[in-house]
Parts: C-alpha cells; sequence; structure tokens
C-alpha cells in the first residue's frame, strides 16, 4: 500500500537518542510531498496512556532524527495507529473515546486519503481485520485487502475504511512491493568545484 503510493518505507525502526529510545513499526518518507509518517501498530489496546504517550513521544525525537540521519526534512508529520479489529479493542477505543477523538480523531478513511497524498495533518486510528478474519462487510463480500488495489468502496480504489491484512501482527503488511533499499542522500558540498 505505501510503497505503491510513492512512499520510502522502513520497517521496525529503532532509535536512542539521549535517554529518548524505542522503535517505530513503519516509518515512511514521501519525498515528493516532504511528508513522514510514523506508524505505531497494536495487536491489543492494553494500556490507552501509554499507546498515547509512547506515538506523542516518538512523533516529537524521531522527525529530528531522520532528518540528521537520512535528509528527511518534514513538512509534516502523520501518526496512524494501526489496531487489530477485535471487539476487545474496539471496546477499550469506545471506553475512551473522549481520550481518542482528542489525539487521534481521524479514522481510516482520512488515512486512506492523506497516505495517497500526504497534504495536511494526520492524526489517525485504523481498525485491520487479520487475513483469517472472513466477515462480510455491508456491502456484501470480503473485507478488502490492505493493498489499496483491493480496497473496496463505493468507487474503484475509494478506501471501504476497513482492511484485511496481518498488519496488526506484521507491520510489513502496510508495505507492499519489493522492499527499495534506503542509501544515505548525497548532500553537495560547498567547498567549491571538484
Amino acid at each position: 500500500m505505501l510503497r505503491a503510493e510513492g512512499w520510502d518505507v522502513t520497517v521496525e525502526y529503532s532509535y536512542n537518542h539521549f535517554g529518548e529510545r524505542g522503535s517505530l513499526d513503519v516509518v515512511g518518507w514521501h519525498a515528493t510531498r516532504m511528508a513522514l509518517l510514523i506508524v505505531e501498530v497494536k495487536v491489543r489496546v492494553l494500556d490507552v496512556q501509554d499507546l498515547h504517550a509512547g506515538v506523542d513521544r516518538k512523533a516529537r525525537v524521531v522527525p529530528a532524527l531522520l532528518a540528521a540521519q537520512r535528509g528527511w526534512r518534514a513538512r509534516t508529520v502523520g501518526r496512524l495507529v494501526v489496531v487489530r479489529d477485535t471487539p476487545a479493542n474496539r471496546a477499550v477505543v469506545a471506553r475512551h473515546a473522549q481520550t481518542f477523538a482528542a489525539s487521534l480523531p481521524q479514522r481510516a478513511r482520512e488515512a486512506a486519503r492523506w497516505l495517497r497524498d500526504p497534504v495536511g495533518q494526520l492524526t489517525a486510528l485504523w481498525f485491520v481485520r487479520p487475513a483469517t478474519d472472513r466477515r462480510s462487510t455491508k456491502r456484501g463480500g470480503h473485507v478488502g485487502s490492505v493493498r489499496r488495489s483491493g480496497m473496496r468502496g463505493s468507487r474503484p480504489g475509494a478506501p471501504s475504511g476497513r482492511a484485511h491484512g496481518d498488519a496488526a501482527d506484521e507491520p510489513s503488511a502496510l508495505v507492499t512491493g519489493p522492499p527499495a533499499p534506503w542509501r544515505p542522500r548525497t548532500v553537495p558540498s560547498n567547498d567549491g568545484p571538484s
């Protein structure tokens, strides 16, 4: 999904910066729009405070690190929390509806739209179903694939707000296509002609 939309993607990016340490399940860079995407993937939502604090910490620390390490100087940073679609996870989100509405107000449709054209802010929660879940959607048929080409909606390519794939188990399910090796960006020297 992300690579098909022009994102350079890293799965499991780890960092340690002056005691602030952690890892991101998925980090994406959209060079054309100079947009950075921070994705946190949760199979189960156990600690709401820890989830929000972790996403905030990563959104605060990681952009500067990636700017220094890879030259990714973001104009905008998107935050996307991908949660496995289970009754238990939905119940946790419902119990803390005001917290989620304040910190992650957008949902799947807005997230899918932003991933196609990352302009403005994204702070979204996206429920996904595992590939083994064959519950049908309201429109009938099976839930579409995480890959954009398989998403179902009212028109071809439109997101349904539901996706399956093991994205809640495997962050790499959000990433389609062959992995692109990361190469450091070459910054021209100001030392004069070479």
